[in-house]
């Protein structure tokens, strides 16, 4: 059975496993070209040098190699085409076919039939999706260096673990649909319109909740403490004494706060055109009001706690999906 269930899905491996090679290739010549760059520039000793100002020549940098962040965007469609075109066929296939009823007279069961399919597809889809993580890594590793945030929408959604609990997640996916809609090119069009659904929910709403958010704060006109690259920000906010957000309108402001906010608590501040309070009125003023900047963000050190919880989260979907599968296949006719 796992032979046949292996020579059913060959040529898509094989279509699949030539495309990952592409990739490979891809990889290797442009990652070897960054690398280049980072260090012929001088940018890896300037980045190695405690406060060294290192914008200009990261900039150059990643004005250099822009076209990147469109590769970037294409590499995020990986998991939904192994979805797509190993998982929703899987089933559908054969049930499109009447295959199915020839192979459920034989001496294998129904579940063992599903669970072998399942077993090779997805231990093809873990070796196909590892081998690409691991790859986009290495090509990522000097844009990571230079400034680029592992927690960025695209980013972190190609580094480590979850590439493997995403392409996991599309083919079980497929593979459900296939069983319940029955028809291969319907069930390969909505794997990939629930997928992209799926995937959008996550990364514009439900990420940034897996953690308590970690507030930083500092007196208005001071500096925030310094980050560690890879920090993910949400913005900054201005706050009063008791906590509540100042308005920062988009008119006449100091250090991002309304004028005529300060000027309605602050008798040295004024409203008239052309008539700036010097800096130690604006300073009193700030903390006569208990003004202070409040910054929320996730720190970098727990880049990989999110990536095991989103990669479970996933993980465990797909599971349901494959339960959903087993139930579906046990009802069929």
């Amino acid at each position: 059975m796992t032979w046949l269930a292996w020579r059913q899905h060959r040529p898509q491996a094989v279509a699949g496993y030539l495309a990952l090679a592409l990739f490979g290739a891809y990889f290797a010549v442009t990652g070897a070209q960054m690398m280049h760059t980072y260090h012929s520039t001088g940018l890896a000793r300037c980045l190695l040098i405690p406060g060294a100002s290192c914008d200009e020549l990261s900039q150059a940098f990643k004005s250099h190699y822009a076209y990147t962040d469109f590769v970037g965007i294409t590499f995020l469609l990986m998991p939904v085409f192994i979805g797509m075109f190993w998982g929703a066929p899987l089933v559908a296939r054969e049930l499109e076919a009447g295959t199915h009823r020839l192979a459920w007279t034989q001496s294998v069961t129904r579940r063992r039939w599903i669970l072998t399919k399942l077993a090779v597809i997805g231990g093809s889809t873990v070796v196909f999706s590892g081998l690409f993580s691991l790859g986009f890594w290495w090509w990522s590793h000097a844009q990571v260096l230079t400034g680029w945030n592992s927690f960025e929408v695209g980013l972190f959604d190609l580094l480590g673990i979850v590439p493997i609990a995403y392409a996991l997640f599309a083919v079980a996916l497929g593979v459900a649909l296939g069983a319940l809609i029955r028809k291969t090119l319907p069930a390969v069009f909505t794997t990939l319109g629930i997928f992209v659904a799926v995937r959008i929910v996550f990364m514009a709403y439900v990420r940034r909740h897996y953690l308590p958010v970690k507030t930083i704060s500092a007196p208005l006109g001071g500096t925030l403490p310094d980050l560690t690259s890879g920090t993910w920000r949400f913005g900054e906010r201005i706050v009063d004494a008791s906590g509540a957000t100042v308005s920062t309108a988009s008119g006449p402001t100091i250090n991002g706060v309304d004028v005529h906010y300060l000027a309605a608590h602050c008798p040295g501040i004024t409203t008239k055109i052309g008539d700036f309070p010097n800096k130690d009125a604006a300073r009193q003023c700030f903390s006569k009001l208990g003004l202070r900047v409040v910054e929320s963000v996730h720190p970098a050190n727990q880049f990989w706690t999110f990536q095991a919880i989103e990669a479970g989260i996933f993980l465990l979907m797909a599971g349901l999906l494959v339960w959903f599968v087993l139930r579906r296949i046990q009802r069929l006719s």
